[in-house]
């Protein structure tokens, strides 16, 4: 009797700031159809909270400090939101968003082969759980290397030299977040390639240069 074919997993972890990404992600989507992969997208706790609160209609339709002043007042009463935007709560916000990833990937079982394709900080996150879980390969678009208006965090980039899953950082070559200034700066393992595209940390691009990120994408996960 023939054994039932391992599930083939695409996980897409967010950035923090996904109200950017919507187009974005919206692309991926439509472009990773024909995978053949079983496509999830996943994001944090928090910020699952903060997209509700975002989402809500009746928020969209009020002014800019009216808005910021609702979701504040729909906080009072979501006080697991509030980790999102506390600067103090970042290192133990880290800490929660790896565990809850780990139950996420842990919840489909062992007999699975995990991929991972992030954005942004869902690729720092992605990356602290992918050896542990042994996660195929993973992928970023736009690795946060370090924040542009913070000193530098050993905690962003201090794993990527002993990393065992091998790890294909596409960076916009002028990511405020780092650009091509990476290369030599931050040790990375055998198992991390940087791969250097015209564009920002938003990653708007024109059409065909998206296509040929996509093509790249594919080609790292077929590989």
């Amino acid at each position: 009797m023939s054994s039932h074919p391992r599930r083939t997993v695409l996980i897409v972890t967010e950035r923090d700031n996904f109200e950017k990404d919507r187009v974005l992600m919206e692309s991926l989507r439509d472009s990773l159809q024909d995978t053949g992969y079983e496509l999830f997208f996943y994001r944090s706790h928090q910020e699952s909270i903060v997209r509700d609160l975002a989402s809500q209609p009746w928020i969209q339709r009020l002014p800019k400090w009216p808005r910021r002043l609702a979701k504040a007042a729909c906080l009072l009463v979501r006080p697991n939101g509030w980790g999102y935007f506390l600067a103090w709560h970042k290192e133990e916000s880290i800490g929660q968003r790896t565990a809850q990833l780990k139950k996420f990937i842990k919840s489909f079982g062992a007999d699975v082969s995990v991929f991972i394709l992030s954005r942004s900080a869902g690729g720092r996150i992605s990356s602290l759980v992918a050896d542990e879980l042994s996660v195929k390969k993973l992928i970023c678009l736009g690795y946060p290397f370090k924040h542009p208006q913070k000193p530098e965090e050993f905690g962003r980039t201090g794993h990527l030299k002993s990393l065992k899953t091998p790890f294909l950082i596409i960076q916009g070559s002028s990511d405020e977040y780092g650009g091509r200034e990476v290369l030599g700066k931050y040790p990375v393992s055998e198992h991390v390639r940087i791969e250097f595209v015209d564009t920002d940390h938003d990653f708007q691009m024109p059409s065909q240069a998206w296509d040929q990120v996509i093509r790249r994408i594919k080609e790292f996960l077929a590989s």
